[in-house]
């Protein structure tokens, strides 16, 4: 049976392809989510303002703006429209690419929104409980301390910016696991590491500190498996930090004071 959860739980899908639009739908009322869907840019902002979604998945090729300003765009509406996870489709494998999503605030960059390998894996994270996947990720005695270190209106944008940064180093560790390159593997692992304990995500911090060391053991060490581990486990930091709602407090607090 669909938890109370997962009804209320609403997806947007925008994409420029019908076809893609009927399966990528079929795959999500499956998994027990609300859909709505456009096949444009503007209708992408239009809908992020008017309801509140748990997931946006932006196919690449969008028409009128494009997905790279509608993602800036979303990511500059105040409270919660403007942390939805956002998850690109139809990236490709061109680095340049993937880097200028995750630049303009993307979360999470898939092949093709049909897929069922990436978008299984993507659902597998997104239909525990909120509550129960936020406190399963985050440590909230963290996030609390680094508030009380530095202030309400300031931690919003600590946030964020862990956010995009840890979003390109696991893309970057995902691109380095296939060209097996260890050294900087190791480089992208240790950064990795300090940054997710910084913000209280330990299953990050561990896995990153485990591949560091797998690293600097060598070729015989089980860094892919690691550095894959990683890359499926950001999702969930994704859609923990997405449901904090300290965050969401620190910035009705900020703008108050603002």
């Amino acid at each position: 049976m669909t938890s109370p959860v997962r009804q209320r739980a609403r997806v947007l899908l925008a994409l420029d392809n019908p076809d893609e639009i009927r399966a990528a739908r079929a795959l999500f009322m499956d998994a027990g989510y609300a859909v709505d869907s456009v096949t444009d840019g503007a209708g992408a902002l239009e809908a992020v303002r008017r309801a509140t979604y748990a997931l946006v998945l932006l196919a690449t090729e969008l028409p009128g703006p494009g997905a790279l300003v509608v993602s800036r765009r979303i990511r500059e509406l105040p409270g919660d429209p403007g942390r939805v996870p956002i998850v690109a489709v139809k990236a490709g494998e061109d680095p340049d690419r993937l880097m200028a999503c995750l630049d303009a605030g993307m979360d999470l960059c898939l092949t093709t929104p049909t897929d069922r390998q990436q978008l299984g894996a993507l659902l597998g994270d997104w239909r525990q409980d909120p509550q129960t996947a936020e406190s399963a990720t985050l440590d909230t005695t963290v996030l609390e301390r680094l508030e009380s270190d530095t202030s309400p209106k300031v931690m919003p944008l600590l946030l964020a910016t862990f956010r995009r940064e840890t979003a390109r180093r696991v893309a970057a560790v995902s691109r380095l696991r296939s060209a097996q390159d260890l050294h900087a593997l190791r480089r992208e692992a240790h950064s990795l590491k300090s940054s997710a304990g910084t913000f209280g995500a330990a299953s990050l911090q561990q896995l990153a500190r485990e591949l560091e060391s797998s690293c600097r053991d060598g070729e015989n060490g089980p860094a892919g498996d690691l550095a894959a581990a990683i890359v499926a486990h950001w999702p969930r930091v994704v859609r923990a930090l997405a449901q904090y709602p300290h965050d969401r407090e620190c910035e009705r607090s900020g703008n108050a004071q603002g």
